[in-house]
Formats: C-alpha cells, structure tokens, sequence
C-alpha cells in the first residue's frame, strides 16, 4: 500500500502535467525557480519527486531552512489575508495546494500563534468554501484542480492557483450597488464567485477577478455577469487579463452593450 493517499498523489501528478515548467531541474536548490508550489511542509518531499515542482520547504530538508520551515506553518495556520499574501509573495508561490484541513495545535504551540479554527483560516476559507471569506470573496485565487479519494470520499485535496486576477474599475453612479458574479463547473462540485460593492462619493466600484472565461484546468466558467441595479452585463474575461493584472475603467452607466469584455 502506498504511503501517500491516491487523492493527494493524483493532485501532484495532475499539477507535474498541467503546470508550466519552473525550472530546467527541480531539484537545483542554487538556480531561483520561475515560481514554487506550496504545500504542507511535511508533503515537500513528495511534492518534489512526484510533482516534479519546486517548494520553498520540505521534509526531507533539501530546499529547507528554519525560515522557510516557519513560514509555511504560518501559511497553514494564518487567518489574515495579507499575512497570507505577503508569505506567497515572499516565495513566490504560483500554486497552492491544501490536502484537507486539521487542528493541528502543535504547530500554533510551536510558533506561539493564537489557535484559529481550520474553518476560520485562510486555507481553510479556501478548502471549504473556495475563497468566500465572510460576506465576500477573496480576489487572488482560483480552484483549478479537485481529487476526491475514490475509496473514502471524505478525503480530498484542491489545487488553486494564485492570480493577480483582472481588475475592473466601473463607475455606476453614487450610492449604487455592483456584484460581479461568476458560476464554475468543476468534477464534483459548482462553484459561485462573488463579489459586491457600493460606490461612495465618486460613483465608482472596484473588483479583482481571478477567473477567466472558458477552461481553466478541470473547472469551466459558465456564466460571468455584472450587476448593477436592475442592469446586468455579460462579461467576457480573457486569460491574459487574469493572470496579467491588467486594468480596466469603465463608464457602466452609458455603457449600451450587452458584453463587457476584459481582454
């Protein structure tokens, strides 16, 4: 029997063949990879070897350091959205990858962090509810990828991937609401992105959206709309846009068309 669970082995395979090439040899520690994955340190190894795909820690301490050891239980454990950033961008971490959710009170015990519940941290609002943070959604990751462990269905890990994502400013008038929403099909689950906002004194709203239009590695995006009022627009979010960051400003109250593109 295999010492690493089919859910979690599928996901490094899928990643191994799904993800541009990092690097000429993964296993170079001297040459700076174009990105790094994150995993729970203690899958490092693994992610290594069947993955094919660099981290900036690992059980097996080849690209390990006390450092790097830290920060990723921090990545683990964080309940605040900019700690979580600023750790990924700190490493440069493209993919994340999140094999279930535990206690795990050793680790806060560890780096003397407050305990936080799984559900309440940022790989957890991520695992659970895909980026729904409380009454909205975090802007900077997208679900690409989802094993389920054929013999125990509770067992399941999720790929995302962190974009700058497409930023839309929109001027809709003063006071006035504007949601963005997204529906996703993936292999066993759909996904609803959402994002609200209320313009304030200069009429204007702004979104981060790290979906595209289309297929984006085992998820399709079915439906993109912007709402404002009674109003609603189709959008069309190319993969340029989202990965990219790139900008756009719009007028939606004399806007005619029926699609909004963001390419």
């Amino acid at each position: 029997e295999s010492i690493i669970n089919t859910e979690i082995r599928n996901a490094f395979y899928w990643l191994r063949h799904n993800s541009p090439q990092p690097s000429i040899n993964v296993f170079d520690t001297e040459t700076k990879p174009k990105y790094t994955v994150y995993v729970p340190w203690y899958m490092g190894y693994y992610m290594v070897h069947l993955g094919q795909r660099p981290v900036f820690t690992n059980n097996a301490l080849l690209v390990s350091n006390q450092e790097g050891f830290i920060d990723s239980i921090k990545i683990s454990i964080t309940n605040q959205e900019e700690v979580f950033k600023s750790l990924l961008d700190k490493y440069n971490v493209k993919y994340i990858i999140i094999p279930g959710l535990t206690k795990d009170t050793e680790s806060f015990n560890f780096i003397r962090y407050p305990y936080v519940e799984p559900q309440f941290r940022i790989v957890g609002t991520l695992f659970l509810y895909n980026g729904r943070l409380q009454d909205r959604y975090i802007g900077n990751y997208r679900l690409l990828a989802d094993f389920i462990n054929p013999q125990d269905g509770r067992k399941r890990v999720k790929i995302f991937e962190y974009v700058k994502g497409a930023k839309l400013k929109a001027f809709v008038g003063k006071d006035r609401e504007a949601e963005v929403i997204i529906k996703i099909r993936g292999p066993f689950e759909k996904v609803i992105f959402s994002q609200k906002a209320k313009a304030g004194m200069d009429g204007t709203v702004e979104f981060v959206i790290p979906y595209s239009s289309g297929a984006q590695g085992m998820m399709f995006t079915e439906h993109s709309i912007i709402n404002v009022g009674k109003s609603e627009k189709r959008l069309y979010i190319s993969e340029d846009a989202v990965t990219s960051g790139k900008e756009f400003n719009v007028n939606l109250v004399s806007f005619k068309g029926e699609m909004l593109s963001l390419e």
